[in-house]
């Protein structure tokens, strides 16, 4: 069907539950402008079998976090559950942020976006107990992380829970989370409202929580993302920046 070097895949964005097309050139970022309110359920990405995107084609990855002993197992699955399905940068430049900036002993933990769930097992590695959500479609492999990684410590593994950005969130309400954290959510501009809608409402009734969230920098999209989250917050500070992978760190509460 396709007679090119470069396939173009068509991928579903689990994390957000939006899509809208990727682009690699200023003209087909134009291109993107013009037909993005076409875009509803999936993203056009360029793969090719030893091009930029061949590691996702990993089934399984090994990682490792400076500074923590143990290694984690991810299986990653890029077919089934697109982007949610692989590990992706600032994933571990966010574990890193976490390990080097905070102690998180008995603290309480709340990933959203999971994926893969890689910070969130980072921070259970850490003492602090945790649970990690992600759209529905996505925990069955969020769920065998959390197995391959926590084989014998159940009570330290990671919760998996379903949560859908912009939705009621109250049954996370009932014991407030020391952070909130998310890697590499915050690109898609259609669930920007959905995501800061949330964040607002799981800490509405603690002032003591924070938010730290990692990106991959990405055309102007971080800085609109900051703009509505410094509508709704008193604090938000960029604390992070890993010039080897363009992703930045914030802080907000």
């Amino acid at each position: 069907m396709w007679h090119c070097a470069t396939l173009f895949l068509l991928i579903c964005k689990m994390t957000t539950g939006a899509c809208e097309q990727g682009c690699n050139s200023p003209k087909k970022q134009a291109h993107c402008d013009s037909e993005q309110h076409n875009c509803q359920q999936y993203a056009l990405v360029p793969y090719t079998n030893n091009g930029i995107l061949s590691e996702f084609y990993e089934t399984n990855k090994t990682i490792s976090i400076r500074g923590i002993e143990k290694k984690f197992t991810i299986k990653q699955n890029w077919q089934d559950n697109g982007v949610a399905g692989v590990v992706w940068e600032a994933a571990t430049v966010l574990s890193e942020y976490l390990h080097k900036t905070y102690s998180l002993q008995n603290k309480t933990v709340l990933e959203l976006g999971a994926g893969t769930g890689l910070v969130g097992m980072v921070a259970a590695s850490l003492g602090a107990k945790v649970t990690v959500t992600d759209l529905k479609k996505a925990l069955p492999l969020l769920q065998e992380n959390m197995d391959l990684n926590f084989p014998n410590n159940s009570a330290t593994a990671p919760h998996v829970d379903e949560l859908q950005w912009g939705e009621d969130v109250r049954k996370y309400l009932k014991f407030p989370f020391d952070f909130i954290v998310g890697a590499d959510i915050i690109y898609l501009e259609s669930s920007f409202d959905s995501l800061v809608e949330t964040l607002s409402d799981l800490t509405k009734n603690s002032i003591n929580t924070k938010i730290i969230l990692s990106s991959k920098l990405r055309y102007d999209r971080v800085k609109v993302f900051v703009s509505k989250l410094q509508d709704r917050f008193s604090s938000v500070q960029l604390v992070c920046k890993d010039n080897k992978t363009n992703t930045v760190v914030y802080e907000c509460n």
